[in-house]
């Protein structure tokens, strides 16, 4: 029993041990789970802040799309409002044009009746006047006596036979009036053909005349009569070369080329009025038959008013209102006879010459975007109006749209080959827009159809002696001259390709011509001292380019080419005056001429 008491106080601490083993190990669990507690936590919160910052993007994303929505919304917004102003512009635009439309309307309705009251008025005055010498003669009658009854009857029937023959007077009046109305429209159908031929030579010497013109306001560089070295002269060679002249033979496209379409329009709105589409119903209403005639004999003043009476009775009559634009025009009156087309269209839509007169009447306001509006209308209806194609091929071209311009004149030769105005203003564009092989052969064409067309023989001559075929220039230039031989510009570019084949005595032949025609020809004077320079008549070169100088004081190659004329004579003094001028003026070889051999 001794022994055995110490296994028992042995046990005691064992015990102990495995208690505190098992109180460390709860221990540890509970730190295990206090851990894995608070990671759980850990992950809790961050999922929850990552599920947070989710929501935050998405509400971000959700507030800016509807921010995107919102700007979307708020442009279409402003964009239906623009819309909504331009449209209600345009219906107040609209509305004004139609209330001024009326109201012209009402003020032409008014001077209708107005008129119709004035002769009524007239009528009855007339009327009263008559009835009163009616009593008046009543009254003598009565008062007479018996025996002077017969002669009064005898008196009364005579004035009666008076009154009877003054009416037939009045009524064959009338149908003389009608007869020679149509006797004139039936002239003007004949002599149609004739008259545009004379309108063409007329346009041909008008170009003839524009292209002189344009001549002489040239101020080409001609080469001088010496070689230049590096700016210094070699007096030893007196001999001149002209292939810089070519600037003078260069006619620029002005109006006056282009103008013979626009008078095509002139022509068509006359034609309402001299060739009389309703005759008949003309005819029938003495007012629009004698409006007719008045406007035939150039009284256009008095053709408006009678046209105004006709329209009385026949207001819905577009033929009137026509030849009451014309009138109107003839007279001066352009805004008037805009009025009256602006009507005659109202009337008459499907009229493409309507359309086309008022293109004219626009372009002679200065509304060209609104003439080639009608324009278009004029061929949209007749595509074939060759009238219509050539204005707005003119007046493409005035605005500057050349390729266009080229289209409409193509689309005149297309429905009539043999239409020689279409053809030339074509080839006029074509050779400004540098295709000048296309222009030669529309101006071949021309000389093909009308063999005595003397501008298409002139500006195909420029065009070859540009291209280097002097002979051919020469041929087309008298040819050109064999058909009308008072052109000084044909003259004076002969002589420059013949002094190109170096027949200086034919040149100046030619270039004497020129300036006998036109005295105050300031570049061919220029050209005559050239060629006569080359002759060895030196004394002549200074006379005819002095003349130039005279003609135009800023001519900088005649007082260039007068410098070297003095010097080959030993005036250097006079030479160099004259370089130094050519200097101020802008040419640059009588600078440096003038800097290498003039002392200060």
């Amino acid at each position: 029993a001794h022994e055995a008491q110490p296994d028992a106080v042995g046990e005691h601490p064992k015990q102990q041990l495995e208690q505190e083993r098992i109180a460390t190990e709860r221990k540890a669990e509970t730190q295990r789970l206090a851990a894995a507690r608070l990671e759980q936590q850990r992950l809790t919160e961050a999922k929850r802040v990552a599920l947070e910052q989710q929501l935050e993007q998405e509400r971000i994303a959700t507030e800016r799309q509807a921010e995107t929505q919102r700007l979307a919304a708020a442009r279409l917004e402003q964009q239906r409002l623009a819309e909504a102003k331009r449209v209600a512009l345009e219906q107040q635009a609209k509305q004004e044009r139609i209330a001024t439309e009326r109201k012209a309307a009402a003020q032409r309705l008014a001077a209708a009746r107005l008129e119709q009251q004035r002769l009524a008025e007239a009528k009855r005055v007339a009327l009263e006047q008559q009835a009163k010498q009616q009593l008046e003669q009543e009254r003598i009658a009565t008062e007479r006596q018996a025996e002077n009854q017969r002669l009064e009857q005898q008196r009364l029937a005579e004035a009666e036979r008076v009154a009877l023959e003054q009416q037939l007077l009045v009524a064959s009046k009338r149908q003389n009036d009608l007869a020679q109305l149509q006797q004139l429209a039936e002239q003007q159908k004949l002599s149609i053909a004739a008259k545009i031929e004379d309108v063409k030579t007329q346009i041909r010497s008008a170009l003839q005349k524009a292209s002189t013109a344009s001549l002489t306001g040239n101020q080409p560089k001609i080469s001088l009569p010496a070689e230049t070295r590096g700016g210094k002269r070699n007096s030893s060679s007196p001999v001149i070369a002209i292939p810089g002249m070519t600037g003078v033979r260069k006619l620029a496209l002005g109006r006056l080329p282009l103008d013979n379409a626009s008078d095509v329009s002139l022509d068509r709105l006359i034609a309402p009025a001299t060739s009389s589409p309703d005759l008949e119903a003309s005819n029938n209403n003495s007012s629009s038959s004698t409006a007719n005639l008045f406007l035939l004999k150039g009284e256009f003043r008095q053709a408006a008013k009678e046209f105004t009476l006709a329209m009385a009775t026949r207001p819905e009559d577009s033929l009137l209102f026509t030849g009451r634009a014309k009138s109107r025009l003839m007279g001066g009156d352009v805004k008037g006879a805009g009025d009256d087309l602006d009507r005659a269209i109202q009337l008459n839509p499907s009229d493409p010459g309507n359309f086309l007169a008022r293109s004219q009447v626009k372009d002679l306001l200065g509304d060209k975007q609104m003439a080639l509006l009608d324009l278009d209308r004029a061929i949209e209806l007749n595509p074939k109006f060759e009238a219509a194609l050539l204005k707005r091929g003119a007046l493409r071209a005035e605005l500057g749209d050349k390729e266009s311009a080229v289209k409409d004149y193509g689309q005149v030769i297309a429905y009539n080959p043999a239409n020689t105005e279409a053809l030339y203003v074509r080839a006029v564009l074509k050779e400004e827009s540098g295709y000048k092989a296309e222009a030669v052969a529309d101006l071949s064409r021309i000389i093909q159809v009308l063999p005595r067309h003397a501008a298409a023989y002139y500006r195909r001559a420029r065009l070859r002696d540009d291209q280097g075929d002097p002979k051919g220039a020469i041929s087309d230039y008298d040819a050109s001259l064999a058909i009308n031989s008072s052109q000084s510009n044909v003259y004076n570019n002969r002589g420059l390709a013949k002094s190109a084949l170096n027949d200086l005595q034919s040149a100046i032949r030619d270039f004497e011509k020129a300036v006998e025609l036109s005295p105050t020809y300031s570049a061919a004077h220029n050209n005559l001292g050239a060629a006569r320079y080359k002759a060895k008549d030196l004394t002549g070169a200074i006379a005819s380019y002095s003349k130039a100088i005279e003609l135009n004081p800023s001519y900088a190659s005649a007082y260039a080419n007068r410098g070297i004329a003095l010097e080959a004579v030993g005036n250097i003094p006079s030479a160099c005056r004259d370089w130094r001028k050519a200097a101020t003026l802008g040419d640059a070889d009588a600078f440096a001429w003038a800097g290498a051999q003039c002392s200060r």
